[in-house]
């Protein structure tokens, strides 16, 4: 994976134009995706993660600090993945939860036919 150049990550943070986020996009979606994939995460949640990740990176690169710290992107791109599945697993743990609750709290269809007698 190439470095992400500090020039780029200038031009994004003082005067970002669409052909920048396109370059910081293409390099970093593989990485996020191979990181996604190893937590198990399915392909059409993965790319609802992709875009919380990205929409994170654009609200938050204006207070990013690169500080010539080789990785320091990288860095700090697996912290906001990380914390975005926390919020992914809590959530599918939560509808699981509910799910599960609702089929307890259903009537079986055995106690819904008549005894005979």
């Amino acid at each position: 994976m190439p470095e992400t150049s500090f020039s780029l990550l200038e031009q994004l943070r003082l005067e970002p134009d669409p052909a920048s986020w396109r370059r910081l996009v293409e390099i970093y979606t593989p990485l996020i995706r191979a990181w996604l994939g190893r937590y198990g995460v399915p392909a059409h949640d993965a790319d609802d993660l992709l875009q919380e990740v990205f929409s994170a990176v654009v609200r938050d690169l204006p207070d990013f600090r690169h500080e010539q710290r080789r990785g320091a992107l990288r860095r700090w791109l697996r912290t906001i993945t990380v914390n975005r599945l926390r919020n992914y697993w809590r959530a599918r743990h939560r509808r699981q939860s509910r799910s599960a609750a609702a089929r307890s709290s259903r009537p079986s269809i055995s106690s819904k036919i008549p005894r005979a007698g």
